[in-house]
């Protein structure tokens, strides 16, 4: 629901719960777009359980009393019967400090909802809307003394007493045709089984004890036989109505047109079987899944359908139109002319469609684009960040499928004299004509050319404040780059955008963010890196976040991204690279390396170069992150090591240290140094404010005394204490700038007179 939470109350762990029981689009963080590629359909009940930590000791944060954990699971469970259960990290912890008592309280919890299921008949049939078709199926009830649901049967004339200990067995006897659902019970063989989640056709004595049927007991004494007994006892054949409802699925999404191939996922309901149509033909049966993708379809608009199936029925359809592109992209020629008459516009002709003066195809209300896509819009540029269809650029909002991008439309200007131009080579892609606003030029006689705005500033401080700024919108203050205030040493701008190129990285200001701030272009952002070097402050990149994840696993791709990051930084002015990728991007370690040195020696010894990693993979030297810091120990700068979003971690000497104390943040800076950083390459890393991150929020006088401990050998107030003093380590870092403003820069001014306090050793 786009609302945040705080970990370790009930609203979290219900909204949490609730996503994945109800399906969503992965949103960017940063952006908060969504991307219909990245769908998640829904988890049946039976496939969620609640995690949490027994005790205080077993994580860093996320602990709830077991009344708030089972007034949650209350809640959820009456919204979505079913739901699995709950998972504990650990049963050591919880025996050492709680003596079991989180197993015990949780356990008879969850025994206790299991009890009243045997006071009510499961429930196996829901609500069919009106438009929904219902199967009926008609099942011939076994010749058992046994009441079947919804029945009447005769009441036999003997009677057998039933044992104390033994379970009321009246349960139907399992079908091998009949679906059965969380709950429900049945008899097999003289036993009673349970269905942990929907069924159908599991034998209950074979499916293991990690299946879906959990054995409850054995039946009465007037379990069924296969042959009736010599008795009075007289049973009435019977029939039960038993109506399944198929639902149509929700959710369908097409998250793949490439290559001549359509993907599409939706959510999975109850009865978990589907057909799937492509152009009014079956082309999948019964599958038992959530997605499909279906290769060789020749390029142009489809109509897919999925319907939930159920022997031999069928629900309504879910539809849904896409285009598919072919193996390759639409050529475009451009006729050939010698001469333009006087007073008209040389204009292209193209074989699909009439491109707008930007080079771009007008937008068409009723057509299918998908991402990456752009199109002109009263003189304006859109790309398309997801499947659309009837969206217009200019309505849809910040958080809608446009985006402006920073093209612009001309209209054709009538020549006045002849224009000779000459035929281009035809390529397998639509030439892009689009110019960035701040290159394009006016006169005949002006060359485009990109600046080199490169530029050494001064060299940083000894000690120093780095902060992140947003290249996006996402709750906090939005700022122009010149707005950030003088307490911050080093800015890092966030992010780079990757491309479909392995490794390539470009940068361009935000349209979300230009619009927020009354309007930013590449022009004034590079004008504004200027202002900010006068200041004697300094901007680097940041390559990473969601957008921005590259993945540098072979030469080819090391290459794009250095050849790419030069252009970017000459083009900007940026002084420097940081590198913030997830743990699992940094797997070619000797190419990324080999990379960095490459733009390291290009610009020469002042370039700066920042790490940003994850506690977890700084654990071990031998971890790819600490060993890409290793291996460029000659030319890093800093690594500012996330000490936020983490639970509790091993520090230096091995003790274990909880998220957001002042020994986490000692013991793990001395970690660093001590296998192998130097003092001046380690800052501290921790958010500005409580909305910048899930954990590790603390004060800036708690901050201040780990700065004092590490630097100076002062008592921190914790248990922890470094083998040794480090005057020059290299100072802190937050994220983020932008939320730090919406707090009104506290954190920032008073971490600046705080570094202003360190040894100065130079």
């Amino acid at each position: 629901d786009n609302q945040s939470y705080n970990m370790g109350t009930k609203e979290g762990i219900v909204a949490m719960c609730n996503m994945l029981l109800n399906g969503f689009y992965v949103n960017n963080y940063y952006t908060k777009s969504q991307t219909a590629e990245k769908y998640f359909a829904p988890l049946r009940p039976d496939q969620v359980v609640i995690g949490v930590p027994s005790s205080a000791s077993a994580a860093g944060s996320g602990q709830v009393s077991n009344e708030t954990l089972q007034s949650a699971f209350t809640e959820l469970n009456n919204a979505h019967p079913g739901l699995r259960g709950i998972m504990t990290w650990s049963i050591n912890w919880d025996s050492s400090q709680n003596k079991n008592l989180f197993a015990q309280s949780n356990g008879r919890f969850l025994d206790s909802l299991s009890g009243e299921e045997t006071t009510k008949t499961p429930e196996i049939t829901t609500k069919a809307p009106e438009t929904t078709k219902v199967a009926e199926i008609t099942t011939k009830a076994p010749e058992t003394t046994t009441k079947a649901p919804e029945t009447t049967t005769k009441t036999p004339e003997t009677t057998t007493k039933t044992p104390e200990t033994t379970i009321d067995s009246e349960y139907p006897q399992w079908n091998k045709d009949t679906i059965y659902t969380g709950g429900n019970r049945v008899i097999y063989n003289g036993k009673v089984y349970q269905a942990k989640w929907w069924t159908l056709g599991d034998n209950p004595e074979t499916c293991g004890q990690w299946g879906v049927w959990k054995y409850v007991g054995d039946a009465t004494v007037t379990q069924p036989t296969t042959k009736a007994p010599e008795t009075t006892t007289k049973t009435v054949e019977t029939t039960t109505k038993q109506e399944i409802v198929l639902d149509k699925p929700f959710g369908l999404v097409v998250t793949s047109t490439a290559n001549n191939s359509i993907t599409v996922v939706w959510g999975r309901g109850t009865i978990d079987l589907y057909n799937v149509y492509i152009d009014g033909k079956l082309v999948s049966n019964a599958v038992a899944c959530g997605s499909y993708t279906y290769t060789g379809y020749t390029a142009g608009r489809h109509t897919v359908a999925v319907t939930t199936t159920y022997n031999g029925k069928e629900s309504e359809k879910t539809e849904t139109v896409v285009d598919v592109k072919g193996q390759t992209e639409t050529t475009t020629k451009t006729v050939e002319t010698t001469k333009a008459p006087e007073t008209e516009a040389t204009t292209a002709k193209s074989e699909e469609t009439t491109k707008a003066a930007s080079g771009y195809p007008e937008w068409v209300n009723g057509k299918v684009y998908v991402k990456g896509d752009k199109v002109s819009y009263n003189g304006n540029v859109y790309e398309a960040q997801w499947w659309t269809n009837g969206d217009n650029p200019e309505t849809c909002g910040q958080w809608g499928v446009w985006r402006l991008t920073d093209g612009t439309t001309t209209k054709p200007a009538a020549t006045t004299k002849p224009v000779e131009t000459t035929k281009p080579v035809e390529t397998t892609k639509t030439p892009e004509v689009t110019t960035k606003a701040q290159e394009v030029t006016t006169s005949k006689e002006e060359e485009t050319t990109q600046d080199n705005n490169y530029t050494v500033n001064k060299s940083l401080p000894e000690h120093i404040v780095t902060g992140y700024w947003h290249n996006f919108t996402n709750g906090a203050a939005n700022l122009k780059l010149s707005e950030v205030p003088s307490y911050y040493d080093l800015i890092c701008v966030s992010f780079a955008d990757s491309t479909s190129t392995p490794g390539e990285v470009t940068f361009s200001v935000n349209g979300d963010l230009s619009k927020a701030v009354g309007g930013y272009t590449d022009a004034q952002f590079i004008q504004d890196i200027k202002t900010l070097k006068e200041r004697n402050q300094h901007v680097i990149l940041s390559i990473g976040g969601a957008e921005g994840t590259i993945y540098i696993t072979s030469q080819a791709a090391a290459d794009n991204f250095a050849n790419s990051l030069i252009k970017v930084i000459e083009q900007f002015g940026f002084e420097g690279v940081d590198i913030d990728l997830e743990g699992g991007a940094v797997a070619g370690t000797e190419y990324i390396a080999g990379a960095l040195r490459k733009v390291h020696n290009h610009f020469g010894d002042e370039f700066i170069i920042t790490m940003a990693p994850e506690t977890y993979y700084m654990q071990s030297p031998t971890s790819n992150y600490f060993k890409l810091a290793l291996d460029i120990k000659d030319i890093l700068t800093v690594v500012n090591m996330q000490y936020y979003n983490s639970g509790s971690m091993v520090g230096y000497g091995g003790g274990v240290y909880s998220c957001g104390s002042v020994d986490f943040l000692t013991s793990l800076a001395t970690l660093l140094i001590e296998n192998g950083l130097r003092p001046d390459q380690v800052g501290i890393g921790v958010p500005s404010s409580a909305p910048a991150a899930g954990s590790g929020l603390v004060s800036t006088n708690t901050l201040t005394s780990a700065l004092n401990c590490l630097t100076k050998g002062m008592a921190s107030g914790g248990s922890f204490m470094p083998p040794k003093t480090y005057p020059s380590l290299r100072g802190v870092m937050t994220w983020s700038i932008n939320w730090d403003a919406s707090n009104g820069y506290a954190w920032g001014s008073a971490m600046d007179k705080a570094i202003d306090t360190l040894p100065k050793t130079k």
